[in-house]
Protein backbone atom coordinates (compact mmCIF):
# COMPACT_ATOMS: atom_id res chain seq x y z
CA UNK A 1 0.00 0.00 0.00
CA UNK A 2 2.87 2.35 0.66
CA UNK A 3 4.70 1.74 -2.53
CA UNK A 4 1.39 1.96 -4.46
CA UNK A 5 0.36 5.49 -2.43
CA UNK A 6 4.33 6.62 -3.19
CA UNK A 7 3.84 5.34 -6.78
CA UNK A 8 0.30 7.68 -7.44
CA UNK A 9 2.18 10.82 -4.98
CA UNK A 10 5.39 10.46 -7.38
CA UNK A 11 2.94 10.49 -10.64
CA UNK A 12 0.64 13.57 -9.58
CA UNK A 13 4.52 15.57 -8.64
CA UNK A 14 5.44 14.18 -12.67
CA UNK A 15 2.98 15.17 -14.01
CA UNK A 16 2.70 18.69 -12.42
CA UNK A 17 6.35 19.40 -13.00
CA UNK A 18 6.37 18.22 -16.74
CA UNK A 19 2.97 19.81 -17.69
CA UNK A 20 3.47 21.78 -20.90
CA UNK A 21 2.92 25.36 -20.09
CA UNK A 22 3.86 26.55 -23.94
CA UNK A 23 1.04 24.32 -24.91
CA UNK A 24 -1.52 26.83 -23.87
CA UNK A 25 -2.72 29.60 -26.33
CA UNK A 26 -0.65 33.38 -25.89
CA UNK A 27 -2.42 36.12 -25.13
CA UNK A 28 -2.57 39.04 -28.03
CA UNK A 29 0.13 41.46 -27.06
CA UNK A 30 0.33 39.91 -23.78
CA UNK A 31 2.27 37.38 -21.51
CA UNK A 32 2.13 33.68 -21.93
CA UNK A 33 0.02 32.49 -18.84
CA UNK A 34 3.48 31.05 -17.02
CA UNK A 35 4.21 34.42 -17.04
CA UNK A 36 1.47 36.02 -14.89
CA UNK A 37 2.75 33.60 -12.36
CA UNK A 38 5.24 36.18 -10.39
CA UNK A 39 4.29 39.58 -9.33
CA UNK A 40 5.54 41.29 -12.07
CA UNK A 41 3.23 39.01 -14.57
CA UNK A 42 0.59 39.89 -12.92
CA UNK A 43 1.04 43.60 -13.37
CA UNK A 44 2.23 43.00 -16.49
CA UNK A 45 -1.14 41.65 -17.56
CA UNK A 46 -3.18 44.51 -15.70
CA UNK A 47 -0.59 46.82 -17.84
CA UNK A 48 -1.69 45.21 -20.61
CA UNK A 49 -5.76 45.57 -21.05
CA UNK A 50 -6.12 46.39 -24.74
CA UNK A 51 -9.08 48.42 -23.81
CA UNK A 52 -6.81 51.08 -22.50
CA UNK A 53 -4.29 50.83 -24.83
CA UNK A 54 -3.79 54.14 -28.27
CA UNK A 55 -3.31 52.44 -31.04
CA UNK A 56 0.49 53.37 -30.74
CA UNK A 57 0.74 52.44 -27.26
CA UNK A 58 -0.44 48.92 -28.61
CA UNK A 59 2.20 48.45 -31.88
CA UNK A 60 4.67 49.82 -29.14
CA UNK A 61 3.44 46.73 -27.02
CA UNK A 62 3.80 44.59 -29.28
CA UNK A 63 7.16 45.21 -30.07
CA UNK A 64 8.58 44.83 -26.76
CA UNK A 65 6.52 41.17 -26.42
CA UNK A 66 7.73 40.62 -29.79
CA UNK A 67 11.66 41.82 -28.71
CA UNK A 68 11.00 40.06 -25.41
CA UNK A 69 9.28 37.06 -26.30
CA UNK A 70 12.56 34.86 -27.81
CA UNK A 71 14.30 35.07 -24.59
CA UNK A 72 11.28 34.13 -22.45
CA UNK A 73 10.65 31.36 -24.19
CA UNK A 74 14.32 30.06 -24.38
CA UNK A 75 14.00 29.85 -20.94
CA UNK A 76 10.75 28.46 -20.17
CA UNK A 77 12.14 25.63 -22.98
CA UNK A 78 14.92 24.91 -20.45
CA UNK A 79 12.67 25.00 -17.08
CA UNK A 80 10.46 22.75 -18.81
CA UNK A 81 13.39 20.23 -19.79
CA UNK A 82 14.69 21.02 -16.42
CA UNK A 83 11.26 19.77 -14.86
CA UNK A 84 10.98 16.76 -17.35
CA UNK A 85 14.42 15.55 -15.81
CA UNK A 86 13.61 16.16 -12.28
CA UNK A 87 9.90 14.05 -12.80
CA UNK A 88 12.26 10.78 -14.25
CA UNK A 89 14.70 11.39 -12.02
CA UNK A 90 11.89 11.17 -9.31
CA UNK A 91 10.24 8.19 -11.25
CA UNK A 92 13.55 6.22 -11.55
CA UNK A 93 13.66 2.37 -10.16
CA UNK A 94 15.72 3.66 -7.94
CA UNK A 95 15.22 6.36 -5.29
CA UNK A 96 17.41 9.51 -5.65
CA UNK A 97 18.53 11.95 -2.54
CA UNK A 98 18.21 15.34 -2.25
CA UNK A 99 22.02 15.46 -2.58
CA UNK A 100 21.96 13.75 -5.60
CA UNK A 101 19.06 16.28 -6.91
CA UNK A 102 20.39 19.24 -5.85
CA UNK A 103 22.07 20.84 -8.75
CA UNK A 104 18.94 19.92 -10.78
CA UNK A 105 16.93 21.89 -8.34
CA UNK A 106 19.39 24.58 -8.48
CA UNK A 107 18.83 24.81 -11.75
CA UNK A 108 15.46 25.02 -11.78
CA UNK A 109 15.71 27.73 -8.72
CA UNK A 110 18.28 29.83 -11.42
CA UNK A 111 15.84 29.20 -14.56
CA UNK A 112 12.86 30.54 -12.81
CA UNK A 113 15.07 33.58 -10.95
CA UNK A 114 15.68 34.08 -14.70
CA UNK A 115 12.02 33.60 -15.50
CA UNK A 116 11.14 36.65 -12.82
CA UNK A 117 13.69 38.81 -14.31
CA UNK A 118 12.63 38.72 -17.39
CA UNK A 119 9.15 39.57 -16.51
CA UNK A 120 10.05 42.20 -14.82
CA UNK A 121 12.34 43.94 -17.60
CA UNK A 122 9.28 43.56 -19.95
CA UNK A 123 6.70 44.90 -17.29
CA UNK A 124 9.00 47.97 -16.82
CA UNK A 125 9.49 48.95 -20.55
CA UNK A 126 5.89 48.29 -21.09
CA UNK A 127 5.16 50.77 -18.08
CA UNK A 128 7.40 53.46 -19.69
CA UNK A 129 4.95 53.33 -22.69
CA UNK A 130 2.13 54.14 -20.15
CA UNK A 131 0.48 57.34 -18.98
CA UNK A 132 0.30 57.63 -15.42
CA UNK A 133 -3.10 57.79 -16.10
CA UNK A 134 -3.08 54.46 -17.27
CA UNK A 135 -1.37 53.54 -14.66
CA UNK A 136 -3.38 54.50 -11.85
CA UNK A 137 -6.27 52.98 -13.61
CA UNK A 138 -4.53 49.50 -13.71
CA UNK A 139 -3.48 50.14 -9.99
CA UNK A 140 -7.16 50.63 -9.10
CA UNK A 141 -7.73 47.42 -11.06
CA UNK A 142 -5.30 45.93 -8.82
CA UNK A 143 -6.66 46.75 -5.93
CA UNK A 144 -10.07 45.89 -6.64
CA UNK A 145 -8.88 42.70 -7.50
CA UNK A 146 -7.52 42.09 -4.16
CA UNK A 147 -10.72 43.32 -2.41
CA UNK A 148 -13.24 41.16 -4.39
CA UNK A 149 -10.31 38.00 -4.34
CA UNK A 150 -10.71 37.99 -8.49
CA UNK A 151 -7.47 36.42 -9.49
CA UNK A 152 -7.76 36.46 -12.80
CA UNK A 153 -5.36 37.87 -15.88
CA UNK A 154 -6.01 38.94 -18.75
CA UNK A 155 -9.52 36.15 -18.44
CA UNK A 156 -7.72 33.50 -17.02
CA UNK A 157 -7.17 32.49 -13.86
CA UNK A 158 -3.58 33.23 -12.58
CA UNK A 159 -1.10 30.47 -11.72
CA UNK A 160 -1.26 29.75 -8.05
CA UNK A 161 -5.10 30.51 -8.06
CA UNK A 162 -8.24 27.84 -8.56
Amino acid sequence: MRTRTLAIAAGLAATWLATPTLAQPPFHGGPPPMMMDSGAGRVLALLLRPDTLTDTQQQQVDSVMASDRTAVHDTMDKLKAANELLAAALLADTAPSADTLAPLTDQIGALRATLVAQQLQTALAVRALLTPEQIAAAEARREEMAASGDHECMGHPCMGHP
